[in-house]
């Protein structure tokens, strides 16, 4: 019975903390505001425990701040964060990038992917293009990352992802932005399939840091 317990309290400790990160990323909660855990316990319908551990590993991952006697609040992006950030990514991409371009040149996942972009161009302003153009930003970044079959890159990444799903929301919300980014994947997904791993891999790192000064204007607007 009790390791029953302690699985449920676990499940919903988990189940919160998903909750909390989602809020985070769609910015539910906006830079510097204070959380006040008892609310969220009400409007999540679980007591104040599971919200208290979903903010301490809010907190451990980065992304929120626990100050003594005061509420927690959520941590905001300074400039060099994100520079610091990007940076950071980069180098875990292209490592990732450089140990799975064998398997990925010619493939059917990159074909699929281009197939999709292809399709996303034709979209019109009616057509839900936000959502699909940042499922497929998240599918195009995480398919070097997946196929690297190198756990310590991984681990890396998912270190680092929750960030990166912030800065992929706040480029996905503003249309031109995600009109450019989607020109970027396709240019990076046709290198691939065709073999020219060069200009793919340049693509590629142009590509993550050609995006830091518009996301410091799009997340300082927030």
């Amino acid at each position: 019975m009790d390791s029953l317990k302690t699985k449920r309290v676990g499940d919903t400790s988990d189940i919160v903390l998903q909750k909390l990160l989602e809020a985070i990323v769609n910015r539910s909660f906006a830079p510097g505001e204070p959380i006040r855990e008892t609310q969220l316990a009400k409007d999540w319908g679980v007591s104040r425990t599971p919200v208290r551990e979903a903010v301490r590993s809010a907190a451990a991952m980065g992304l929120m701040e626990i100050r003594h006697n005061q509420r927690p609040l959520v941590k905001d992006f300074s400039q060099r964060d994100l520079v610091k950030l990007t940076d950071v990514r980069a180098v875990i991409e292209l490592l990732a990038f450089d140990s799975s371009i064998d398997m990925l040149v010619g493939s059917k996942k990159v074909k699929k992917l281009l197939d999709i972009s292809i399709k996303l161009q034709n979209l019109g302003p009616e057509d839900p293009f936000t959502e699909k153009a940042l499922e497929l930003d998240t599918n195009l970044h995480r398919l070097w990352v997946d196929s690297c079959e190198n756990q310590f890159i991984v681990l890396a990444f998912e270190s680092l992802w929750t960030f990166i799903r912030i800065l992929q929301r706040a480029a996905a919300n503003d249309l031109n932005r995600a009109v450019i980014a989607l020109s970027e994947h396709m240019a990076i997904l046709q290198a691939i399939y065709k073999g020219d791993i060069h200009a793919a891999r340049k693509l590629l790192d142009e590509h993550l840091r050609s995006s830091t000064p518009i996301l410091q204007e799009l997340l300082k607007e927030k």
